[in-house]
């Protein structure tokens, strides 16, 4: 696969990564999806909508510890990002 031998040859931009994280949620492969956005967000800590992406797949697999997690790392970086705030609120209400 293409996007495979552009993180082998460059496995330190997060942008290639993203590309397989899209990928594979596009073909319905949302823990493999987790397992790369991971990497993607031990390149890049503090990308904010890195860190909002992992929730999300988290959430969307029914994680919602790990999901909760992500998200209150994202108000970390963005205090007023209003997706995470909205997010935590709806995962409390569950």
């Amino acid at each position: 696969m293409l996007i495979e031998k552009a993180i082998a040859i460059n496995p330190s931009n997060p942008k290639y990564y993203m590309s397989m994280v899209e990928l594979l949620y596009n073909t319905d492969r949302k823990r493999e999806a987790i397992e790369v956005m991971e990497k993607v967000v031990k390149l890049r800590p503090t990308v904010a909508s890195y860190l909002l992406t992992l929730a999300d797949l988290y959430n969307e697999v029914g994680d919602t510890d790990n999901a909760q997690k992500n998200y209150f790392r994202v108000l970390e970086y963005e205090p007023n990002n209003e997706k995470a705030k909205k997010k935590l609120k709806n995962l409390a209400a569950i």
